[in-house]
Formats: C-alpha cells, structure tokens, sequence
C-alpha cells in the first residue's frame, strides 16, 4: 500500500512538470509583448545584415502577431520590415530598402489575411496608381 502511494505521487509530480515545461512553449496562446523600442528595431533590423536604418515611420500593426515598419535607411531609400511574433519574441521576417510593393499572406489558406504593403518616397506626389495582374497560362 505504501508503494502505491508513492508511485502514485510520482506520477502527479511529473505530469505536473510536464505541464509547467510545455504549456508555456504553446505558441498559439502565448500573447505578444510590447513591440521592441525604436533603437532596439533599428538594432534587430542591421542584425539581418540588409539594410542600416536611419529613420522608423510610423509602426502599423496588421495584426496582434504581425508588423509592418516602414523606414528610411542611411542612404535614403525608402523600405520596409516586417516583424513577427515568432517562438515567444519579435522576429524580423522580411527586409527591403527598395519600398517596393509586396502581397503579405499572413495565413496562406485565407486570402482576408493578406495585406499589400510599401513604402513610397513622398516627394512624388501621387493621386492614383494602377497595378496590372498577368494571369499564367495552364498549359
């Protein structure tokens, strides 16, 4: 009787750490913290070795879990970065200094989640733009 008290503590003890160690490490319920300061951007941009930003515009959240930063880099091109909450931290996905537009599919089943980013230098002044789709063959 004893041994089976003891075994059965045994068990509660590990399903118990088994469940302190892995609950955290779900990522769909783990909520975002904070989005990282201007400097600490302008850090985690250089780190992925693209682009030296000189200036961050205004931060537009897509979502909870995604970011699109547009800035201006030390040599004044216009570009963008966007960031993602990635395995519990803020992650630096995509790069560009080009500002070019781009079609972000967050989630690729679902086309509601997809966003046309860019970031355009403002000195043209623009009143309407036009985007031409070419649809391959199926051949």
């Amino acid at each position: 009787m004893k041994y089976k008290w003891l075994w059965s503590l045994l068990v509660v003890a590990m399903i118990t750490i088994c469940l302190f160690i892995f609950l955290p490490l779900n990522e769909n319920q783990s909520t975002p913290s904070s989005l990282p300061n201007e400097n600490n951007l302008k850090k985690m941009i250089l780190d992925t070795g693209e682009v030296n930003v000189n200036t961050i515009f205004e931060q537009i959240a897509l979502n909870e879990k995604h970011v699109f930063i547009p800035h201006l880099s030390s040599d004044n091109q216009y570009g963008y970065s966007l960031l993602e909450w990635v395995d519990n931290k803020w992650e630096v996905t995509y790069v560009t200094s080009s500002g070019e537009p781009l079609l972000w599919k967050i989630n690729g089943s679902s086309q509601s989640d997809s966003y046309f980013l860019w970031n355009l230098e403002t000195k043209y002044n623009l009143d309407h733009s036009y985007l031409l789709f070419n649809e391959r063959s199926k051949f």
